[in-house]
């Protein structure tokens, strides 16, 4: 059934019509509560207000297809619309490649970019083609003097730390006239996602944020704490731990889960312990990693998991799976098994190669086999799982592994000599 859309002769209306609605609410973050289902990708701005550079912070939501196209629909029956209209329309795009179409028609069609064009259509540059178009971008921000802009810096910073160009993404740090405190923990942040590489600058930065006395969030927390991890650096990592309790973010979820993960990268697995009792919410993360670690009591983690209603992931599997092998608890692991066919993860191939390993510890041969069987996109881990399960067990497997896998080849060959007529078809 087609919906039938009221042609709109002028953008006015929808400008009115949105102002109007904003006017409605007591506050800006009140557009977010009204969105059913709100999306975590949400688009992030920063508004400047005044001439004390104080800040406000809007949420928007990344629409629904359905919601897009639709919008598209009245996009075309505009007569002449202006550049609200076509930033609206490019921020409502979930593919990068549509996105980085639709800015480069805005520049064909000569619409001259504002600097909410800029940081939109920045946070759509990612991956090779991505990053070409954001180089290009950033010349026209230089051309045009949006240099000052603070949220087009942010978006540069992240642009340039997504594609691992770090360098750059310092220079145009350095080169901000003014910095708010997303500036600061988007280069921190990119520092910290290098891993070991660039620890001694996260950590720089963030010694700079504490001596300029800036008001430090979660994000700052987490990527400091992370560098620390990556180094090892455990005396660092306690102190800043210890700052995160003075400013009221020591129960936070990010900076507990990275907490526990730079403790245990520095051998400490009773602070990661503590830091895990003492938080208020855990998310699937804090649990997976701790039944990663806790190998004898991963099946209870697991069970106080699922009665806290966290969802788990493959992850999570994995790490269970695992120490469920070391301790050959047989009937936990059958029953996680049907956990997992229930649940859908049974496709998932590193959970099954975990399966297939278990059951080749628990000498159940033939288990492993059927599971193999049922993987529909079998990799060469899958197949190093069930040789080395026959290997583990008697002669008569061993020779029953070889006809199977001589067989498992034929097909194999079979079907590539299919494919190859094909395509010479």
């Amino acid at each position: 059934m087609s919906v039938v859309l009221p042609r709109v002769s002028a953008w006015k209306t929808y400008n009115e019509l949105g102002s109007k609605f904003l006017r409605s609410l007591k506050h800006e973050h009140q557009v977010f509560d009204h969105i059913p289902h709100p999306k975590v990708a949400s688009i992030k701005r920063r508004c400047c207000l005044g001439s004390q550079g104080l800040s406000r912070r809007a949420e928007t939501w990344v629409p629904t297809p359905w919601f897009c196209s639709v919008q598209r629909v009245h996009f075309k029956n505009l007569s002449c619309p202006d550049i609200v209209s076509w930033n609206t329309v490019l921020s409502g795009f979930e593919e990068n490649i549509d996105a980085l179409s639709f800015a480069c028609s805005m520049h064909s069609n000569g619409i001259v970019f504002d600097p909410v064009t800029y940081t939109t259509a920045l946070a759509f540059c990612w991956g090779d083609h991505g990053f070409c178009f954001g180089s290009q971008l950033h010349s026209l921000v230089a051309k045009f003097g949006f240099n000052c802009e603070v949220f087009v810096g942010n978006a540069l910073i992240t642009m340039y730390s997504r594609s691992g160009s770090l360098a750059e993404a310092r220079r145009v740090f350095d080169e901000m006239p003014r910095k708010d405190l997303v500036s600061w923990s988007a280069m921190l942040s990119g520092y910290a996602q290098e891993g070991e590489c660039y620890g001694l600058e996260a950590v720089s930065l963030f010694v700079s944020m504490v001596r300029q006395g800036m008001s430090l969030d979660h994000v700052s927390f987490t990527g400091a704490v992370s560098a620390c991890g990556y180094m090892k650096n455990l005396e660092l990592g306690r102190q800043i731990h210890g700052l995160t309790l003075k400013v009221g973010y020591g129960t936070h979820v990010s900076v507990c889960n990275v907490l526990i993960s730079t403790y245990l990268k520095c051998e400490v697995g009773r602070d990661a312990k503590l830091v895990f009792q003492l938080m208020n919410n855990r998310n699937v993360v804090s649990w997976t990693t701790m039944i990663s670690i806790e190998e004898e009591d991963a099946v209870s983690l697991f069970n106080e998991m699922r009665k806290d209603g966290v969802y788990p992931n493959d992850i999570t599997f994995i790490g269970l799976l695992h120490s469920i092998t070391l301790n050959n608890l047989v009937v936990e692991g059958e029953m996680i098994h049907g956990l997992c066919i229930k649940s859908s993860f049974l496709s998932e191939p590193n959970v099954s190669n975990s399966l297939i390993t278990m059951y080749a510890k628990f000498e159940s041969v033939q288990e492993s086999k059927k599971i193999f069987e049922e993987v529909n996109h079998r990799e060469i881990i899958a197949w190093n799982s069930l040789i080395s399960g026959y290997a583990q067990n008697s002669s008569e497997d061993i020779c029953n592994m070889a006809e199977f896998i001589g067989l498992q080849m034929k097909v194999l060959k079979g079907s590539k000599a299919r494919e190859g007529d094909w395509h010479q078809e």
